[in-house]
């Protein structure tokens, strides 16, 4: 399960920019490494907060069977063959998206 959490004046617009990024078979070596970049850091910043590291351990426990103490190894051993395969097991046939409007304002299709 993938999610997505943003803000924006045009949500629909929003979710096929993501699914277009999403599956895009594409990627340069200098995307990977950006992504590797902001992983990493991701990563990093969750061992400041005792709560996140206990999330992530129980998660790798629910999923995996063990914690995985390795995680800034693996995503640097990321590669664009790995990544392929990856955006090719994705599958956007079953998705759900839910919009939060602010109080007050309505979509104009609906008004």
């Amino acid at each position: 399960m993938i999610s997505f959490y943003a803000d924006s004046e045009k949500p629909d617009e929003l979710k096929q920019e993501i699914k277009k990024e999403m599956t895009k078979d594409d990627i340069t070596n200098e995307e990977i490494s950006r992504i590797q970049k902001v992983w990493i850091a991701s990563e990093v910043q969750i061992t400041d907060s005792i709560e996140a590291t206990l999330n992530n351990c129980i998660e790798d426990y629910l999923k995996y069977g063990n914690i995985v103490s390795n995680r800034v190894e693996k995503i640097k051993m990321l590669n664009k063959k790995d990544l392929g395969e990856i955006i090719k097991k994705i599958d956007f046939t079953n998705d759900s998206c839910a919009v939060i409007e602010p109080n007050g304002k309505q979509k104009e299709e609906t008004k």
